[in-house]
């Protein structure tokens, strides 16, 4: 529950500084704009509404969960620290629709998630 909350504050200090992101080649840039926990489960997932409806993103824990209305090509996911570029996790997949990253993301700093379609 301690590290819920915690990456909860992660979450929305990232999401307040506009800090997150993802880019989609065929796509204008996708920002984060909102997040929503269920108050009535708080262990359901918290999830992140985009501007792009085809991606929902859901952060459980330290797990970011990546769903697609449809994923037909390839997509590469890359999260790299924001000040230093540094890549934290790089994974791509093709043929599914839900993509958990298991990547974990050290407190206090900002990250860049980008989406990239072959």
């Amino acid at each position: 529950m301690k590290n819920k909350i915690a990456f909860l504050l992660i979450a929305a200090g990232l999401l307040l500084s506009n800090s997150l992101w993802a880019s989609v080649l065929y796509d204008e840039p996708v920002e984060f704009i909102d997040i929503f926990e269920d108050e009535d489960d708080p262990s359901l997932p918290i999830i992140i509404v985009c501007s792009n409806p085809e991606v929902n993103v859901n952060l459980t824990d330290s797990n970011l969960h990546l769903s697609f209305a449809k994923l037909q090509e390839e997509l590469t996911v890359i999260i790299k620290e924001k000040e230093t570029g540094k890549i934290i996790g790089k994974e791509s997949y093709s043929g599914v629709a839900d993509i958990i990253l298991n990547t974990i993301l050290p407190d206090g700093k900002n990250y860049t998630v980008q989406l990239k379609m072959k």
